[in-house]
């Protein structure tokens, strides 16, 4: 696994699929988590995510994590159509670090009221300034079978 820089200050495990295995605020940022108040189409939670981040003067690298919500648990081949849309939109952001997406993920198929189609639940930024302490989120995909050891073996410490 290798830790790499986002111009959006934090750093990422680089994974080899459509978000990374964490994220964690670099020096002189922390990392902020907005909960929308209800799940939002995909298409609306990309718009909402750019609103944001451009009110608060930030770029668009600031993005570092996404949750979402969908209706069900899907299949690996499900998995992939999903997420061929969710990385071509980090492509038109420019986003990707040596072909990587820096964005950690967590997806959640609720049994009780499912979403009728992948929604965004919350997204995590940074912005610049030292909070209390420092701060990371890791992708839900860490503790998926075939993972074994997850993100212990890489970040014991916030130093990485």
């Amino acid at each position: 696994m290798k830790v790499m820089r986002s111009a959006g200050g934090f750093r990422f495990l680089a994974a080899d699929g459509p978000f990374s295995d964490g994220v964690a605020a670099e020096p002189g940022y922390r990392i902020v988590r907005v909960r929308l108040p209800h799940a939002t189409a995909l298409a609306d939670g990309f718009r909402l995510v750019e609103a944001t981040l451009a009110g608060l003067g930030r770029p668009m690298a600031a993005l570092c994590a996404m949750e979402l919500r969908i209706p069900k648990p899907l299949t690996p081949d499900e998995f992939d159509a999903f997420n061929r849309p969710y990385v071509a939109q980090h492509d038109r952001w420019g986003l990707k670090v040596e072909g990587h997406v820096p964005t950690a993920r967590t997806n959640v198929a609720p049994e009780i009221d499912p979403p009728p189609a992948p929604a965004l639940h919350a997204f995590c930024h940074t912005i610049e300034g030292q909070g209390p302490r420092a701060n990371f989120v890791i992708s839900g995909a860490p503790e998926a079978p075939g993972t074994e050891g997850g993100l212990a073996g890489y970040w014991t410490s916030m130093a990485g």
